[in-house]
């Protein structure tokens, strides 16, 4: 075998050896051995596959603060595409973006939604009607629970219905 030529290939993309590096150099090589076994060598160059670590940003518009926690992630893609996250009371302008090796950092940007009034109930909505007012009187008239006033017009009753009591005797004695 000594004077033969040998071609070697480096580990293919699916050898499991392989997994999180890259081949940097040719994929194969040819050598011809000789009798000498230190010269009867080949090396194949691989390095770590990249790794880019990408920050989304999530900022109201007319603020300029954040309202939602940055999205921080590792990828071996250079280049991906990014979506907003729903913010509670506020409306994203552009739901879709994306980072690459030489952006590494996007910034959703976000408008306040305006204040909505909640509805109004027709008996609240500051007209008086005729049966509003009637539930209001009626209810400022009835005497509540440990209300003196209410004592009080009970006895003027009480008078008023001995004297009643009184006036018609003195008719009867005429």
């Amino acid at each position: 075998m000594v004077s033969s030529a040998l071609t070697v290939s480096a580990l293919s993309v699916s050898d499991a050896r392989r997994a999180g590096y890259t081949y940097v150099d040719a994929s194969h090589r040819t050598i011809t051995l000789s009798s000498d076994e230190g010269s009867n060598v080949v090396e194949f160059i691989y390095s770590s596959d990249p790794t880019y670590t990408y920050t989304v940003h999530y900022v109201d518009r007319a603020t300029g603060q954040q309202i939602a926690a940055d999205d921080v992630f590792g990828s071996e893609s250079n280049l991906l595409d990014v979506s907003a996250v729903d913010v509670s009371g506020y409306t994203v302008e552009d739901a879709t973006g994306w980072v690459s090796a030489d952006q590494s950092e996007y910034t959703f940007y976000y408008t306040k939604d305006p204040l909505v009034a909640p509805p109004v109930d027709e008996g609240t909505s500051g007209t008086t009607t005729a049966a509003s007012l009637v539930e209001q009187t009626s209810a400022e008239a009835t005497p509540k629970t440990g209300d003196d006033s209410g004592t009080a017009m009970a006895w003027v009753g009480v008078f008023g219905l001995v004297a009643l009591a009184a006036g018609l005797r003195r008719r009867e004695d005429v």
